[in-house]
């Protein structure tokens, strides 16, 4: 939450290093809600996906004078467990965690698996990369399901059926956001279920399938 927080910062002059507590206000809390539940993702085709954080940028309250040492870098990092880096890594999933404020996703999957994973969001005074950077305030958590399916396996259950195309059609004409919408049968991620997913969804069914 955003709020007022006493944080000890070290001042390195010519004479030493110092410590002091610097009061800094958190003005726009983390948060992850920008995040969907479920990610959606296909064996075999490649991805390159971000998970960006709302940022919360710690502001100075106090400072003796401009030029006083104090590191006016700041933001949000998000990750999350190792663990859970390597289960996904072991299916062809890398996850990057460097860059300030969000989660990349990269790699292309190679067999169905459904992960659950914790996010973690955390509002940090100092960059990410420096080890004496000091966390401010509570963190953020959501919960993430990857799923991995096969091409057009809509339902999981390891082959292309009428059942399938029944999802896309379900939801045929919504978009993401709109009631009714379903991210498994939005098939090319475009936020949109359209012509463009029924028909792939067709042209994946065996020969001679034809579904009521």
């Amino acid at each position: 939450m955003g709020g007022l927080f006493q944080v000890p910062i070290r001042l390195v002059t010519g004479g030493g290093s110092t410590q002091r507590d610097v009061q800094l206000i958190v003005t726009e809390p983390v948060a992850l809600n920008g995040i969907a539940d479920r990610l959606i993702l296909y064996t075999g085709s490649p991805i390159d996906i971000s998970l960006s954080a709302t940022r919360g940028f710690p502001r100075l309250a106090m400072a003796t004078s401009p030029g006083d040492g104090i590191r006016a870098s700041a933001g949000t990092i998000v990750s999350l467990s190792d663990s859970e880096a390597a289960a996904l890594a072991s299916n062809g999933l890398q996850w990057d965690r460097s860059a300030p404020g969000r989660l990349r996703l990269t790699g292309t999957p190679v067999a169905p698996a459904t992960y659950f994973v914790n996010l973690t969001g955390q509002t940090i005074y100092g960059l990410a990369s420096e080890p004496d950077r000091v966390l401010v305030g509570a963190a953020a958590t959501r919960a993430l399901t990857i799923m991995v399916l096969r091409p057009a396996d809509l339902d999981g259950d390891g082959t292309v059926t009428c059942r399938d195309v029944a999802i896309v059609r379900a939801a045929f004409g919504t978009v993401r956001g709109q009631a009714g919408f379903n991210d498994l049968a939005d098939t090319n991620r475009d936020g949109l279920v359209n012509i463009v997913d029924l028909s792939y969804l067709q042209s994946r069914l065996p020969r001679g399938t034809t579904c009521p």
